[in-house]
């Protein structure tokens, strides 16, 4: 997310009348590089719709909105973020007969410490009319821990320096159940499957981009109420949630068991832009699909990341257990590098394996006292799959005792 495009919540409007906005739309959308060849039918058919998209209108109709007044109110600043399309396709992916169910116009809001609180998400249907919006408040702030992780991280030669242009992905959603440690004290636990490029930075650049799906489960009594939902995420800014909201712009339907596929490209890929990003996320049981173009920090993606994570780990360590969940399988997992060629599976390539694995940390010198193995991942077939098997949930997340 580009700070030169950060603007007051008070200045919007102002600047929307005065004909200004247009120009800071067209700078913070502008995609002009990325073309429309791609590998499926469906994502073709996607990519035509969200790049046939007039993104300016869509945007100036999104601060225009009451939704946008109303939203904005209590912060301090405002900056846009991003634009998703929600599909549904009438026949079966990846053959598409496509229907677009609502597109959504995403800003990042900021309170008067300038810390990124929450996302507004104005949803508009395919006349880009305004028909409703949603608040996705920030959890916190994820730390990437070798303690959440479990899979593989893909690269393309030995000293992790050449450019991959996009991973893919397909995975078995898991469902979540209660664990029988709990899920803590907030009674909330958690499950998230992505794909991503990386170029493993931890400075101003950053070193994510990723899209995924998440299942939260609610721990009443011992029993989940599960939720699902698809997801992309550009840090700095928080993730933001493919759903549009009370308007009746439609989500990505998920359920426990479906079939999943997560894409990431970089545009240079397609020969353009190594700053756009490019995600999608298709449930091939309910044939919705989460579609997004966005321009970022991060340029020359070398490594491709195939994750289930606990994404409830935090930096004040003070967040919810994994949840219990059986298996999830990922298949196929694969990698580009360079311009447009076809992807080969990641066995194909350099890997090196996760394992997700906990400690209860005690004392001054914050010794491990016990080391428990929380999710085992499986060996990488030569198609690029491997199943990642649930084993326990103690001292999810860091467990601290008196360090």
């Amino acid at each position: 997310m580009n700070s030169s495009f950060r603007l007051s919540a008070t200045m919007t409007i102002l600047l929307l009348l005065v004909g200004s906005s247009a120009n800071l739309v067209m700078a913070a959308t502008d995609d002009s590089s990325f073309t429309t060849t791609q590998s499926t039918n469906c994502e073709t058919a996607t990519a035509a719709t969200y790049n046939a998209l007039d993104q300016t209108m869509a945007v100036n109709n999104a601060i225009s909105s009451q939704e946008y007044v109303q939203g904005i109110i209590g912060y301090q600043e405002v900056t846009f973020n991003s634009i998703f399309q929600i599909d549904k396709t009438i026949a079966p992916y990846p053959t598409c007969t496509e229907q677009v169910l609502s597109f959504n116009v995403v800003f990042t809001l900021y309170n008067a410490t300038s810390r990124l609180t929450s996302n507004l998400v104005i949803t508009e249907n395919s006349n880009l009319t305004v028909i409703g919006s949603s608040l996705q408040v920030n959890p916190g702030t994820a730390t990437n821990y070798s303690t959440n992780w479990s899979g593989y991280v893909a690269y393309a030669n030995s000293g992790g320096t050449q450019e991959i242009t996009k991973s893919t992905v397909e995975w078995t959603q898991p469902t979540a159940s209660v664990p029988s440690t709990g899920c803590g004290s907030g009674s909330h636990c958690e499950i998230s499957n992505w794909a991503s490029l990386m170029n493993g930075s931890t400075g101003p650049n950053y070193g994510f981009e990723q899209a995924g799906t998440t299942v939260e489960c609610e721990d009443s009594s011992g029993s989940c109420t599960n939720t699902y939902f698809a997801w992309y995420d550009s840090p700095p800014a928080m993730f933001v949630e493919c759903s549009s909201g009370s308007g009746g712009g439609g989500a990505v339907t998920i359920s426990g068991g479906d079939t999943i596929n997560a894409t990431v490209f970089n545009d240079a890929y397609f020969g353009g832009n190594d700053k756009l990003y490019i995600f999608y996320v298709t449930d091939e049981n309910s044939d919705t699909s989460c579609y997004v173009a966005t321009t970022q920090y991060m340029t020359d993606p070398t490594y491709a990341g195939f994750i289930l994570e606990n994404a409830n780990v935090v930096q004040d360590y003070a967040s919810d257990p994994l949840a219990e969940f059986g298996t999830s399988s990922f298949s196929t997992a694969s990698i580009t590098t360079g311009a447009v060629s076809s992807s080969r599976t990641i066995n194909n390539f350099y890997t090196s394996a996760l394992e997700m694995q906990n400690s209860e940390l005690v004392g001054s010198g914050c010794s491990a006292t016990y080391v428990d193995d929380n999710v085992l991942y499986g060996s990488l077939s030569s198609g690029g799959s491997f199943t990642e098997t649930w084993n326990s949930s103690q001292f999810t997340p860091v467990y601290v005792t008196g360090c």
